[in-house]
């Protein structure tokens, strides 16, 4: 045996092409944490390296680890499944390991249906994956491990949750370094180009709301917010490192405490990084003057706002704690500044009726928004949507990889509303919003200006 356990931590391939492409920084500070308590680590992102199933198997083959990792999303799930299972059959002597938001939810049905995979670690991963391959390399007891569920002899053992992380200062800088950074590209008028190096940052974990649609809450629990010191003191880190372009916001939220994020803006000047574009995710309801004032002195190049629904019955029923009118004004304020702003909306939600579909279009339009993200409703396991639909068979059954990642499969039933007819309303909707002539314009002065 050797001295010590050598760990891959994988990215499964997604079914659909690579049209952008982010690295998993969870999977980052995961490998970073591991290596910084003496374990040989790897990272190999499937989808970034346009990596085969059987790609992945003889590169677990040649290097010959003892402990395979894998982070399922939704949208990968039965691909990470595809993972483990190939390399359990090539290797029956590697111990296989799945976690991430998708597999915590379902983490009694994905280790009782499926032998290959040894163990799942629930929600936050890195003190739970290190102290798992720590004490099975050295022979003690997993049932001794908070926040795994795994199978003996048929039965399922489910150990006590660990508690979050309150100090998440104490992680150390992600592992970017076993990345393809130059595999990754992500696109957005106003804030990146194909050519920029896009790095994501992330300043805390967890959200103040609950939403209905929203897995967050259930893989993160309540928000905890790193210090801006030590946020900033990663970025310059990161800058001198890698010298990247743009910033990419990981958070469900950076704008709950507002001195918080005043403080950062001020420190993320100080500190010279001002010349690197970076998203902002904020509620509509919770930005001011003052926030947005700091924000553009930053270089703030977009503000990311989850609006969800241009009807305040939906906003209600998810427990969004919105108000429209709040909305409308966060986006003045917002381009008041001279910050790019962009709305995400869901269309096709439980109980959804078609006028309401299209009321959400002539919202969004209404807002004079830079960029507009339209997504049909997910049903996410482990959320209050997914519960909602399972209740009232509303689920239409096609909860695989390809569903979850396309943006024009529905997955949910609408009464008097086919699945055909929801993805002509979905393209009814982008033409409602993109083709106004304020839309066009706000996307010719992005091209231009980035």
């Amino acid at each position: 045996m050797a001295n010590r356990p050598k760990v891959l931590l994988i990215t499964a391939k997604t079914v659909r092409p690579k049209y952008q492409c982010m690295p998993l920084i969870g999977v980052a500070y995961i490998a970073s944490y591991l290596r910084e308590r003496g374990i040989d680590v790897d990272i190999l992102d499937a989808t970034a390296l346009d990596v085969s199933y059987e790609g992945v198997v003889e590169y677990v083959s040649f290097y010959g680890f003892d402990f395979v990792g894998i982070t399922a999303i939704a949208a990968t799930y039965q691909s990470a499944l595809r993972h483990l299972r190939e390399i359990k059959e090539a290797h029956p002597e590697i111990i296989t390991v799945i976690g991430g938001p998708h597999a915590t939810a379902l983490h009694e049905q994905v280790v009782m249906e499926n032998d290959f995979v040894d163990y799942c670690v629930r929600g936050e991963g890195e003190i739970t994956a290190y102290d798992l391959i720590d004490t099975l390399w050295k022979g003690g007891d997993v049932s001794k491990v908070k926040g795994v569920t795994f199978k003996r002899d048929g039965q399922v053992t489910i150990t006590p949750p660990r508690p979050y992380i309150e100090d998440l200062d104490i992680l150390p800088y992600p592992a970017l370094d076993l990345m393809p950074l130059h595999e990754y590209y992500f696109e957005m008028r106003g804030l990146a180009t194909r050519k920029d190096l896009v790095l994501p940052f992330c300043s805390g974990r967890g959200c103040y709301s609950n939403c209905g649609f929203c897995a967050s809450k259930m893989m993160w629990g309540g928000p905890r917010m790193r210090t801006v010191d030590k946020v900033i003191e990663e970025l310059v880190w990161m800058r001198e490192k890698y010298d990247m372009d743009v910033l990419f916001s990981y958070d469900d939220i950076m704008s709950a405490n507002r001195k918080w994020l005043i403080e950062f803006c001020q420190k993320f000047i100080e500190a010279g990084l001002n010349d690197i574009r970076w998203s902002c995710d904020a509620r509509a309801d919770t930005l001011t003057d003052e926030m947005l004032m700091w924000l553009k002195k930053a270089n703030c190049a977009y503000v990311l706002l989850g609006l969800e629904f241009g009807t305040q019955r939906l906003l209600d029923m998810t427990n969004k704690k919105l108000k429209l009118s709040k909305v409308k004004e966060a986006v003045k304020m917002i381009r008041k500044h001279g910050i790019n702003s962009c709305g995400s909306f869901i269309i096709g939600y439980p109980t959804e009726t078609k006028q309401e579909i299209l009321q959400t279009g002539r919202f969004a339009r209404s807002l004079n928004l830079d960029a507009v993200l339209t997504n049909l409703a997910v049903p996410y396991p482990g959320t209050e949507m997914y519960d909602f639909c399972v209740k009232h068979d509303l689920l239409l059954g096609n909860l695989d990889d390809e569903a979850y990642g396309s943006p024009l499969i529905p997955m949910v039933k609408l009464e008097g509303i086919t699945p055909e007819e929801t993805v002509k309303l979905l393209g009814k909707v982008h033409r409602i919003i993109k083709f106004s002539p304020q839309y066009v314009a706000n996307k010719i002065r992005n091209r231009l200006t980035t």
